[in-house]
């Protein structure tokens, strides 16, 4: 399980990351998806396009790396150290406000930023399916805990921690056709990576300990 994230410069991944291990959870996430070479992917709240990064080596796809904050510039430099310039575009935009074309992309992916953006009733039809070509596929990885949350002062509980199922339900009554909605398993393990193989505290000299598999 994650033998392809294994191989990625976990030094690049620590400069990328900002949540959970993205190459573990795009992985899995892909792994339940028919992506093909030539498809042109949207990366929605791609951050520093480490999913990205990850889409264009493992499927030979042409990936849109979106995100709202001021990474693009990072990006850039970092796409062409990595040889990936005419396979990535990062694109700092606003998901309301896509400056796409409709009818362009073939697969959507989405990892660990749906809720930032896409939890008002309608977001998807009106924002996004536009977007997609006719049986385009659509992946998300999306925040939510497998035990009792804490609620709300109304007694609701926050969206961002459903459960799978809840999360099946609302997508449907946004009119997806959900084929799968699962917990990954690889989430405990991309988080606690996050916090220590990744983490900022982090010194070189200790990271260099796991800079490839079997060192």
């Amino acid at each position: 399980m994650l033998e392809r994230s294994q191989k990625y410069d976990k030094r690049l991944a620590r400069k990328c990351m900002a949540g959970p291990n993205a190459l573990y959870l795009t992985e899995e996430l892909t792994d339940s998806m028919h992506l093909e070479p030539g498809m042109l992917v949207l990366d929605l709240g791609c951050g520093r396009a480490l999913s990205s990064v990850f889409l264009a080596r493992e499927y030979g796809v042409r990936v849109y790396a979106v995100d709202k904050n001021e990474y693009a510039s990072e990006t850039c430099n970092m796409l062409r150290d990595q040889g990936l310039e005419n396979e990535v575009f990062p694109i700092q935009a606003d998901a309301a406000a896509l400056p796409l074309p409709h009818g362009t992309f073939d697969a959507l992916v989405c990892v660990n930023a749906y809720h930032n953006f896409g939890m008002e009733a309608g977001f998807f039809e009106e924002k996004l399916r536009p977007l997609l070509r006719e049986g385009a596929e659509v992946g998300f990885v999306l925040l939510g805990r497998d035990e009792d949350c804490v609620r709300g002062d109304d007694g609701n509980q926050n969206p961002v921690f459903w459960y799978a199922d809840e999360w099946k339900h609302w997508f449907e009554s946004e009119g997806i056709d959900v084929r799968l909605c699962e917990q990954l398993k690889c989430t405990e393990r991309a988080w606690k990576e996050r916090m220590t193989i990744y983490s900022p505290s982090m010194s070189e000299e200790e990271l260099a300990r796991f800079v490839s598999p079997g060192e």
